[in-house]
């Protein structure tokens, strides 16, 4: 997966119930409306730059400590 990894975050944060044997079965309906399959994967330098670069984006600028003095 290389995008839309928030909406299955949103997904498993969702309520969940069981239903007979069935563990973990959503409270409210799911439905996945589009599906898109890559005609070229990515390679692994594409996916760590997307990964690197979506993770920057949602980190709050905190300051970094340089240690004890």
């Amino acid at each position: 997966m290389i995008k839309g990894i928030d909406v299955v975050e949103r997904i498993g944060k969702s309520p969940t119930k069981v239903v007979g044997a069935h563990l973990n079965v959503p409270i409210e309906p799911v439905v996945i409306e589009q599906v898109a399959l890559l005609d070229q994967p990515l390679n692994i330098a594409e996916r760590l730059d997307y990964k690197k670069s979506n993770k920057l984006a949602q980190t709050e600028d905190t300051p970094k400590s340089k240690g004890k003095k």
